[in-house]
């Protein structure tokens, strides 16, 4: 049986590392380093197959060039390639990262997104895996809360801008998951408060464990009416926060399913996120358990 259950969408990352700055219009940058990766919803995938997870991915690439790139790197990784569909009338999602020290951002073509899924296959991947997890909006496209309870799995949400910010239209999938990991920005949007404490309370009501990344100030959860905090890992260089996020949430997935209690799991994760920054791109040959978990605070 599968560990884990990935449904995402992913891209091809192109990566511009080591800017100065962002070029403005009309100016021109020379990066220090250049790479290209598998990237978006692989990202958590990935983490957890190099953490020693058995993982499939449910996703589809084009049968282009960037998605051949993709589908090598995140075969690479260990990841079960067996869900993912490599369309000839698909066109790959492409990213280019332009990263400097202080923060990165993106040029995005989002490629054939959208439907994805098989959905007659969906119920056999669900079945065969222990955890699944996903991001908000495709609870809303699949029925893959109805499948999770159905077979019994527990599952794990996390958001992202264009599925949605207002709460009363994610309120049905956080009462159905297990853990749900916003970043501070997120969880506040969605609570519809400028405090983010406020709006963990807000937030936990609806779902048992709410983890909240904070960037520079680390992460809080609450679980059973407390409150449980983890400082960001001490590391010994920031390239590039790319991917730091995915490999939070892949560190909290990987703790949960060991059956740590929740600081252990909340401190594994933000090492994990923690180790992200230290390299471009979401993952790296350096990206391990053992390296994650020396990383101290």
């Amino acid at each position: 049986m599968t560990d884990v259950l990935c449904v995402a969408e992913c891209c091809c990352d192109i990566i511009f590392g080591g800017l100065d700055r962002v070029p403005a219009p009309g100016e021109e940058e020379y990066c220090r380093e250049f790479c290209v990766k598998a990237g978006g919803g692989a990202n958590t995938a990935m983490g957890l197959a190099r953490l020693g997870a058995d993982v499939k991915l449910a996703t589809r690439l084009g049968q282009d060039a960037m998605g051949g790139m993709a589908a090598e790197f995140i075969r690479k990784t260990g990841v079960d390639m067996s869900a993912v569909r490599m369309d000839a009338s698909a066109v790959t999602p492409v990213s280019a990262v332009l990263s400097t020290r202080e923060d990165r951002c993106f040029a995005s073509y989002g490629g054939d997104g959208g439907d994805f899924l098989d959905p007659a296959g969906l119920e056999d991947y669900i079945r065969e895996s222990r955890h699944v997890h996903t991001y908000v909006g495709y609870c809303r496209r699949y029925p893959i809360i109805e499948l999770c309870e159905k077979h019994g799995k527990t599952l794990s949400l996390d958001t992202s801008f264009y599925d949605s910010t207002q709460l009363e239209s994610t309120r049905d999938a956080l009462s159905h998951c297990r853990i749900f990991t916003p970043n501070e920005t997120e969880a506040c949007a969605l609570a519809q408060t400028g405090d983010v404490m406020k709006a963990l309370d807000i937030l936990s009501a609806e779902c048992p464990h709410v983890v909240i990344t904070l960037g520079g100030a680390g992460s809080v959860t609450k679980a059973e009416g407390r409150v449980y905090r983890a400082l960001p890992a001490r590391v010994p260089c920031v390239k590039d926060s790319t991917g730091a996020g995915d490999l939070f949430c892949a560190g909290y997935i990987y703790g949960f399913l060991q059956g740590w209690d929740v600081q252990k799991t909340l401190d594994f994760a933000s090492k994990s996120g923690g180790l992200a920054v230290t390299y471009y791109g979401g993952i790296d040959e350096s990206y391990t358990f053992e390296n994650v978990s020396r990383l101290t605070f």
